[in-house]
């Protein structure tokens, strides 16, 4: 029991002595330019695997989601509309499969 105490000692002593650094402050600000149209497009990709039933079930999904984001004046500043363009959608889990497609509404589910 001593021992575990002397270690653990030592490492606090360690982990102290090192002292504490203090980073500057770092401010992340979206700075919309109005007029301006931003477009961003999001990507996913996930893989799992399981165990159910004695076997290993996998599950795949993919995801693509586009959107825009519109500036312009207000009077408090600047004004953004955000808006989702599209967006896909895949996942396989076994042997069932859906999908979705925006550009496609009506299409497989």
């Amino acid at each position: 029991m001593k021992m575990k105490l002397c270690v653990l000692g030592g490492l606090a002593a360690m982990v102290l002595s090192q002292g504490v650094v203090v980073g500057e402050e770092v401010n992340f600000s979206l700075n919309y330019v109005p007029g301006k149209t931003y477009v961003t497009q999001v990507q996913m990709n996930q893989s799992a695997t399981m165990a159910m039933g004695g076997a290993e079930m996998k599950t795949v999904m993919s995801m693509t989601i586009d959107q825009s984001q519109v500036a312009s004046e207000h009077e408090k500043g600047v004004k953004v509309v955000s808006n989702t363009d599209g967006m896909k959608m895949n996942m396989e889990a076994g042997q069932m499969v859906m999908a979705y497609d925006s550009e496609n509404p009506e299409g497989p589910m």
